[in-house]
């Protein structure tokens, strides 16, 4: 074995014999300071003996003497330590050993690798003993009534309103500086421009002169040379993304909140930000070109403040 790890075991086992120690000092301290009284009267303990008790803790093992004695009100032995820490009658288990054993167990799945990740983190414990605990956790937690869950309230039922058009937009043709002397010059070209608008029915609103406007909405808007289906896509998303899930059911309550639709959306969101975040990269980078396009031309060709080619 490596000798830095040897050592450092041996100094982890001097710490938790250490440890073990102290707490059964501390815990013994506490045993004979607590008084022999009945939890029901607050009345003496009759015959009152001390027992033996063993706790199993996470540094080990600690050996304790507790008083025991009857109370008449109870009609049963009782043990004012146990009481006082918290702990059920045959129990010999502590606490946070119970604690740390339940999530081990959960977190690996097995009683047998509960056992052995225990021994990584310094305890002895067998798989028996994380099995009775997580069995009695598990009982006592199906016997617990839980409040039943609050009912969701549905938004009301609305209308989304999509319209979409194509207009022309003039661009610069193969032959915008063409000479006038060339015959039939492409100086022109129009490319048709695919859009949409999105609102709410309850979103119009109108001007004291009576002009209609919008007080929230949402535009699509494609480039040139989108194609129908692409065009459908986009205004599919964004609709979603402005009426909810609920409209692609058109305003069914009953799979409203479906995990398959808060899904779609969250997808949605999704490719909207990464389309976002591409436009605005190729916008950084375009003002990245031209302000370096910029510089060159200055100390190429400079210029006199009041020329307007620069």
């Amino acid at each position: 074995m490596n000798a830095l790890r040897e050592a450092e075991q041996a100094i982890l086992a001097e710490g938790r014999e250490w440890t073990r120690l102290r707490l059964e000092q501390r815990m013994q301290q506490e045993s004979e300071a607590i008084e022999a009284l009945c939890p029901k009267t607050g009345w003496p303990l009759k015959d009152t003996r001390w027992r033996d008790m063993n706790l199993h803790t996470v540094s080990g093992i600690i050996h304790l003497r507790v008083r025991h004695g009857y109370s008449e009100a109870l009609q049963q032995w009782v043990c004012p330590a146990r009481i006082a820490w918290g702990l059920e009658e045959r129990q010999r288990v502590s606490p946070e050993l119970q604690a740390r054993v339940g999530y081990t167990s959960v977190e690996t799945g097995s009683y047998e690798r509960a056992s052995a990740m225990a021994k990584c983190w310094g305890t002895e414990v067998s798989d028996d003993l994380i099995h009775h605990h997580v069995q009695r956790c598990g009982a006592a937690a199906a016997a617990i009534e839980l409040p039943a869950p609050p009912t969701l309230e549905h938004e009301p039922e609305f209308s989304v309103v999509i319209m979409m058009d194509g207009w022309m937009a003039r661009e610069r043709g193969p032959d915008w500086g063409a000479s006038p002397r060339k015959k039939a010059p492409e100086r022109i070209a129009w490319h048709e421009i695919k859009s949409a608008v999105i609102y709410r029915l309850e979103q119009r609103a109108e001007k004291e002169s009576g002009r209609g406007l919008l007080v929230e909405k949402n535009i699509v808007a494609c480039p040139p040379e989108t194609t129908p289906v692409d065009f459908g896509v986009a205004v599919e998303a964004e609709a979603v993304l402005e009426a909810g899930a609920a409209a692609a059911l058109d305003g069914d309550t009953k799979h409203r909140d479906s995990g398959f639709f808060r899904h779609q959306r969250a997808d949605l969101v999704r490719r909207r930000r990464r389309q976002r975040h591409d436009l605005l990269g190729a916008l950084l980078d375009f003002h990245r070109i031209r302000i370096v396009a910029t510089t060159m031309a200055a100390a190429l060709f400079p210029a006199g403040p009041g020329d307007p080619t620069l």
